[in-house]
């Protein structure tokens, strides 16, 4: 009898094991399908958050990179219903809301270009130092803040490994500097980083180059005029071309829905799913390739 139970006891334990194993190789296959690797970009957009936080733009094609640096003190609009934080105070705000993609979005607001990837402190402070520094680009600080285990990052480990190997092969020299657009506000003696300054100044320089010469036209549906407009502007400057903002009635249940009658395989489309994570459904359009439906989920992050 014990040496039956025993028995049991190794079959049970083997075929745990094989389970784990199984689940672990399909989650691993799934980072990596998801991985920027994979995905076939022409650009990756990656932040850097700290007391000096820094934008990194890869070209991955044509080789032209960027860099742009923030100063705490300036204003910006947070997407989700925060009004206006000072940059300095913005990962703070994403630990009290418990929400890390707050930078995600709000950067992705303020430069009109879609942040792929973040690194930030677990824990924040309110940054309120005022003197401005030139971006620099520094290899090891880069490198041991993204791997570091009191930061947190949405890039998996697969991520994490395409991304040393690109900030491992430029130098600050392969970078052009961009700077930041600001309005000052004399009444109430106060800085307000300007996301429509911005995006005139620099409009193209974060394009895919793959979805513009693809060139589909997109038409936003919405039932929040300001989730729409963030949204567009962070959509065409990714070279997604945007022809139309109109409201709707209707609910929606899903987070959002592309709809489409593209025979062939679309970049466009493939992008809008990954970024925002929306069901696709073949149908009868008119008026645009595209139709981008937000949901409230959707709505509600970036309103």
């Amino acid at each position: 009898m014990p040496k039956q139970l025993g028995r049991r006891n190794k079959i049970i334990i083997t075929l745990f094991l094989g389970f784990l194993i199984v689940y672990c190789i399909i989650l691993a296959i799934r980072s990596i399908q998801a991985s920027a690797f994979f995905d076939k970009q022409n650009r990756i957009n990656i932040l850097f958050y700290s007391d000096q936080p820094v934008l990194l733009s890869f070209g991955l094609t044509d080789d032209v990179n960027y860099i742009v640096s923030f100063t705490h003190e300036d204003r910006v609009d947070v997407p989700g219903g925060y009004d206006r934080y000072a940059v300095g105070a913005l990962g703070r705000l994403s630990d009290v809301e418990n929400d890390r993609y707050i930078l995600q979005r709000a950067f992705s607001s303020m430069t009109s270009a879609y942040i792929d990837y973040f690194v930030a402190p677990k824990k924040n402070k309110v940054y309120d130092e005022s003197d401005f520094r030139e971006p620099q680009y520094k290899k090891l600080v880069l490198i041991r803040s993204l791997f570091s285990p009191q930061k947190h990052t949405n890039a998996n480990i697969f991520d994490k490994i395409y991304l040393l190997w690109l900030i491992i092969r430029k130098r600050e020299g392969d970078f052009v500097v961009l700077k930041s657009a600001t309005i000052h506000d004399e009444i109430s003696d106060q800085t307000f980083f300007s996301e429509q300054g911005f995006q005139k100044k620099y409009k193209g320089f974060f394009y895919h180059q793959a979805l513009r010469e693809e060139g589909r036209e997109l038409q936003i549906l919405y039932r929040n005029y300001n989730s729409a407009y963030v949204l567009s502007r962070v959509i065409e400057g990714q070279g997604i071309r945007v022809v139309d903002l109109s409201q709707y009635d209707d609910q929606v249940k899903e987070r959002c829905v592309i709809k489409h009658n593209i025979d062939k395989k679309s970049k466009t489309i493939l992008f809008l799913q990954r970024r925002f994570q929306c069901e696709v459904k073949k149908a009868n359009i008119e008026g645009s390739d595209i139709i981008f439906l937000l949901g409230n989920g959707l709505e509600k992050e970036w309103e």
